[in-house]
């Protein structure tokens, strides 16, 4: 399984500061990486656009990635009333409506916004790397 980890590293870099002729200054820089570290890539920015679910299977977990009005999510797509796949649902704002009982859940916290369903989505942690989408399975 690929993991996403954050390091921060330093180096130095010389550079000409023009004062005096080849005097030299030394100058840290600290950078950021991220590294894997218990995500998965899913898919590619692109394969999500605006108003879009995307059905990804990870394993065992049934999941989908769902750009909302920009900003992307990751939670589970099986309704939890019934084994309805939500990918074939309905994209309102931040809100996913089961397409068998109509059940909604909001895409930001799971919760769920009227019955049938009383049990909220499992949500997943989510980054972006370049054009690559990650998610973290297991917390």
């Amino acid at each position: 399984m690929m993991k996403l980890r954050r390091r921060t590293t330093s180096s130095k870099v010389t550079t000409n500061t023009g004062n005096d002729t080849d005097t030299l200054r030394s100058i840290a820089i600290t950078r950021v990486k991220l590294e894997l570290d218990d995500y998965v890539k899913a898919c590619d920015v692109s394969d999500v656009p605006s108003g879009s679910m995307l059905p990804i299977d990870i394993g065992d977990v049934h999941m989908m990635i769902v750009n909302a009005e920009g900003s992307l999510y990751a939670v589970s797509r099986i309704c939890t009333h019934e084994t309805a796949d939500l990918s074939t649902g309905f994209l309102i704002g931040s809100e996913v409506t089961c397409p068998l009982h109509l059940s909604r859940f909001d895409l930001k916290t799971g919760a769920v916004q009227n019955p049938p369903a009383t049990i909220p989505l499992t949500t997943y942690k989510l980054k972006t790397e370049g054009t690559a989408v990650y998610v973290q399975i297991e917390p």
